[in-house]
């Protein structure tokens, strides 16, 4: 088995950028960039759904639902820097 890499804040940048990049290839051919990030979040979800107990995944859900779960990801594209709040 192949030992999981972390993912640095360079790596965090380039997925970003493509995942915008993703979108915009979208938003190009008509599609409006709301269904892209749509289908994105579907797919994050399932995801994660995969990879953690059930009453987690859950309490994930109903945290990103109501608002509550008190982290915030600010990322300034100019610096480069994250910070988890």
């Amino acid at each position: 088995m192949k030992k999981e890499q972390l993912l640095t804040d360079q790596k965090i940048m380039e997925l970003i950028k493509t995942l915008d990049d993703i979108i915009e290839d979208h938003i190009y051919d008509g599609i409006h960039e709301i269904s892209v990030a749509s289908v994105m979040l579907a797919v994050a979800v399932r995801k994660i759904k995969d990879q953690i107990p059930e009453e987690e995944f859950r309490l994930l859900m109903e945290e990103l639902i109501t608002g509550e779960s008190g982290y915030e990801l600010v990322i300034d594209e100019e610096d480069t820097e994250r910070t988890i709040h």
